[in-house]
């Protein structure tokens, strides 16, 4: 019979000894491991835990941004509300309608109408001298506005009486129309043919009497607007002579 190894030997000596010190794990011996096992894994989560949360809470004393602290009033809690609270965003406005010349349908907006009163306006050029005196026949006078107008004028002549007063001598009122818007005519004159004025104007005023020792050939015309007349015409003779 070959003789053992030595350290084959001791091997097998050692082998046999813990296994005879240490007897095979029960069912109390897994249990314990077991909660162990989970133990161990509880203390590297809360680690875990711990180094992730850190960053924040080392971030958060160099946040210096305010916060609004809800403060209690009379009356409200100071927990917050359910109701919704008034939102910043500015509410859309009505959009300011610009001036246009398209009604809302999209036809093109009819223009307004000249007022009556404007359609009922005549305002007839008439023209003339002494002598003649006629109504121009344009689109004014051929306008519905003056289809049945007519023009008012008159003539008069001024002598001047033995005491220097200007007193009326003659006058003749004519009326113009579509039917006669011209008409020619002959003042008459005094018979010593001085001393006396001749004047054609237009308008609905009454012939005066006299006139006054002050009105000219030049102020005529202002003479007869401020009675509200329109001067067509006038001639002034020259003075008699002193007897």
């Amino acid at each position: 019979m070959a003789e053992r190894d030595p350290f084959a030997a001791r091997f097998d000596d050692l082998a046999a000894a813990s296994a005879a010190a240490s007897p095979p794990p029960g069912i109390p011996a897994l249990i314990t491991r077991v909660r162990r096992r989970r133990a161990r894994r509880a203390a590297v989560l809360a680690v875990a835990a711990v180094l992730l949360v850190s960053p924040f809470t080392l971030w958060k004393p160099f946040d210096t941004t305010p916060h609004p602290v809800a403060t209690a009033t009379p009356g409200t809690s100071a927990s917050p509300s359910a109701s919704p609270s008034p939102s910043a965003t500015a509410q859309p406005q009505q959009p300011i309608a610009s001036p246009s010349r398209t009604s809302p349908s999209g036809s093109p907006k009819p223009r307004p109408s000249k007022s009556p009163a404007a359609a009922r306006t005549c305002t007839p050029n008439v023209y003339g001298d002494v002598g003649e005196v006629s109504v121009a026949e344009d689109e004014m006078w051929a306008s519905p506005a003056c289809a049945n107008a007519t023009v008012r004028f008159f003539w008069v002549t001024y002598r001047t009486a033995a005491d220097g007063t200007r007193v009326k001598y003659r006058s003749v009122s004519y009326t113009l129309s579509h039917a006669k818007p011209s008409v020619s005519f002959s003042p008459l004159q005094p018979p010593e043919g001085c001393g006396y004025s001749e004047h054609v104007v237009r308008g609905s005023l009454s012939v005066p009497a006299t006139l006054p020792t002050s009105v000219t050939y030049g102020n005529a015309g202002s003479y007869w607007s401020g009675r509200g007349g329109v001067m067509l015409g006038r001639y002034f003779s020259s003075e008699c002579p002193e007897a």
